[in-house]
């Protein structure tokens, strides 16, 4: 129908001001050159059936003796609609006059119109402009329009929601300019002997002043007994005070809004010692009865309008401090029905300065919070606002109604945590006292407190260590190297491993003798640092170890494949050693001797292994005697026993062997010592690191 419009055709006056309009090269500043022109399109048009039709020429094409347009644009005032069609491409377009392609258009070219045309175009529009700018006018309002229809469908709903916030109360403006801003001032005029009066801004009235005032001193009103800040009218000047948050709770029709508000005051020098009250909107959040939350704030929306728009609810793990003042008249009637279950309202009377919907937001998360804090556990419920997890993740029992079993204490223990006024910490201690039934002291306590100690830390051994043999074994730690790992891991010519801290079953007192970095042959699993790439390509740990020497394997394959070891002495770990199993354990000495005699195979060059093995074997009967010796019959049992099985499971680690000597690119190895540890520590004498021959720390 559009395309069975008349046809529009280039004019003769149109192509005669193409061809005086000749292109120009322009040169910038910096050298870059553009060409530039008068008219970078030209124009006609016709009205037919209510019909605005717009035909334009590119100058190019006029020059060219053409006479077809490029564009056609379609425009309708009755439909607010309008249609390009694109003769070069062939195809409809919807796109402005601006966001067409022109060739050659800058900020200085125009479109060529005759005055006929450019008049026809505003009388169609009635508008204030003609020619190309009228018709761009109204595609832009035909765009804000549909804009505005696609905005509405979704701010409507908006809309409907926030139609039921109440009206402010009546005293409202005058309760945030006393209330909420917690600044006061007195103003006075200034005296030689002193000022006698002046102007309380809470009062609102001339009040007498004691002492001698200067500007900028603290003090209180003697009428209202508010603190104040006294200010000279003679130097005051133009000043502002801090913005102050205030909040409003008010019943709604699905249940209750609490709205957020920022105050503040401004006294200018020509109106003192009266003041300009300000107080802005920006928050509301709407609870119904089904336990949803609305929440609005005030804002600029897609950059067209300011008004309320859908946002977040407040966050419990949210750490800002939004606390300010709450209007307190509309309290009474809501904490009989809506506020009832929350607790909110008895909040407010005892903390005047809140943040009312952290306060709900802590509340759903944590039900529990308002009991804790009736409990008068003052720091628990501080930590329920700053870390409420920590807290949630104590209440062991949620669904019960009592606090006390919703902890998972009795009544001892909860009393001894109300009147220590106990924080997560001290809870979670409790909790574990009455889990294992062991008694902590409230020495143990602060002992824990003050070495930043928890009761996660130790629940894996409180089950088998008390909690006073843990205390003094972390304690005898401090100055002592722990018997695995020791300040580094080194290996005998026969697989027995010591450490700079501890040969066989000496363990050095650290006085900073072995703080020297250095490389080691192996470090203990419950202090290893490894690279994943690097962990990965080693294999790991081998879980046919089970438990003992798996670590010393693992950094065994990575020496061999020229990775490095390095015990760096300044990190300090404290590791509750033999916790898997005993020392004495006869199930420990099976694994130790096993997993060595493994370690051996899978590792020991061929050169090596039968001569080692051949030996190993006489020292593996000899501690076996040992222990015989001793009385220890289990232990030598075990020795026996090890023995036995490794040569049972020795054909399944064939291909691990095979695997590690094809790996091995480093051998020896400098921190595997050629000599035999039990030697030098026996018949020697070497009792520590420092003295063997082989290395020195």
């Amino acid at each position: 129908m559009l395309l069975a419009m008349p046809m529009l055709t280039a004019s003769p006056e149109m192509k005669q001001a193409a061809m005086a309009d000749e292109p120009k090269k322009e040169t910038t500043y910096y050298g870059h050159t553009y060409t530039t022109r008068t008219y970078f399109a030209y124009m006609n048009c016709l009205v037919q059936d209510g019909i605005l039709k717009a035909a334009f020429f590119l100058p190019d094409h006029l020059r060219l003796d053409g006479n077809n347009p490029v564009y056609e644009v379609f425009l309708d005032k009755e439909n607010r609609q309008f249609l390009t069609y694109d003769h070069l491409e062939k195809k409809w377009r919807d796109a402005k006059l601006d966001r067409l392609e022109w060739h050659g258009r800058n900020y200085y070219a125009t479109c060529w119109v005759s005055e006929e045309d450019a008049a026809l175009v505003q009388d169609y529009f009635s508008g204030e402009r003609g020619g190309d700018l009228g018709i761009l006018d109204f595609q832009r309002n035909v765009r804000d329009e549909q804009l505005e229809r696609r905005h509405k469908r979704i701010t409507d709903p908006w809309d409907k929601d926030l139609a039921q916030v109440p009206k402010l109360p009546k005293d409202w403006k005058r309760w945030a300019d006393k209330v909420a801003v917690r600044e006061n001032f007195i103003f006075y005029h200034y005296k030689r002997g002193g000022a006698k009066t002046g102007y309380c801004t809470f009062c609102g009235k001339e009040v007498p002043i004691s002492g001698h005032p200067y500007h900028n001193k603290e003090g209180r009103c003697i009428r209202c007994r508010h603190p104040v800040v006294f200010k000279a009218l003679g130097r005051a000047g133009y000043f502002q005070t801090d913005k102050y948050y205030a909040y409003l709770v008010q019943r709604c029709r699905d249940g209750f809004v609490v709205r957020e508000f920022r105050a503040d005051r401004t006294y200018r020098k020509d109106t003192l010692p009266h003041s300009e009250p300000y107080w802005h909107e920006f928050r509301r959040s709407i609870y119904d009865r089904t336990g949803e939350i609305r929440s609005y704030y005030w804002g600029m929306y897609c950059q067209r309008e300011t008004r309320w728009i859908s946002g977040s609810p407040c966050y419990y793990a949210y750490y800002g401090d939004q606390s300010g003042r709450v209007y307190g008249k509309t309290l009474p009637s809501l904490e009989k029905k809506e506020l009832r279950q929350t607790g909110l309202a008895e909040w407010i009377r005892s903390h005047p300065i809140t943040d009312p919907e952290k306060y709900l937001a802590v509340w759903e998360r944590l039900p529990q919070m308002e009991q804790i804090w009736k409990a008068g556990l003052q720091r628990l419920t501080k930590e329920c606002f700053h870390s409420c997890d920590n807290v949630r993740k104590l209440v062991l029992n949620p669904s019960e109604p009592g606090l006390i079993r919703a902890l998972g204490l009795d009544a001892s223990k909860f009393r001894r945590l109300r009147q220590m006024d106990g924080d997560t910490e001290t809870l979670a201690w409790l909790q574990l006292e009455k889990r294992t039934g062991q008694r902590i002291t409230d020495d143990m306590l602060r002992w824990s407190k003050k070495e930043q100690i928890s009761a996660k830390d130790l629940v894996f051994i409180a089950d088998r260590m008390s909690l006073v043999q843990i205390k003094n074994y972390l304690e005898r730690q401090k100055e002592y190297f722990e018997y695995a790992g020791a300040a580094g891991g080194f290996i005998d010519k026969y697989g027995y491993p010591f450490c700079r801290g501890r040969v066989m079953e000496v363990v050095e007192k650290d006085e900073g003798q072995y703080d020297t970095i250095l490389p080691v042959f192996w470090a203990t699993g419950a202090a290893l640092f490894i690279r994943l790439a690097d962990y990965r390509e080693a294999g790991g740990l081998d879980g046919r170890f089970f438990a003992h020497m798996e670590e010393i394997d693992l950094c065994w394959r990575l020496r061999s494949r020229g990775r490095k070891i390095v015990c760096i002495p300044q990190s300090t770990v404290y590791h509750v050693g033999g916790a898997t199993l005993k020392k004495e354990n006869p199930r420990k000495t099976f694994l130790n001797f096993r997993n060595n005699l493994v370690m051996l195979y899978k590792n020991l060059p061929d050169e090596e292994l039968n001569k080692v093995m051949r030996i190993r074997a006489c020292l593996d009967y000899v501690a076996a005697f040992t222990f015989l010796l001793k009385g220890q019959l289990d232990n030598a049992r075990a020795v026996m026993r090890a023995r036995k099985e490794y040569r049972q499971i020795c054909p399944s680690f064939s291909s691990s062997r095979k695997d590690n000597l094809r790996k091995t690119s480093l051998n020896p190895i400098p921190e595997r010592i050629k000599s035999s540890i039990l030697w030098q520590f026996y018949v020697g004498g070497c009792k520590r690191f420092s003295q063997l021959s082989d290395l020195k720390g």
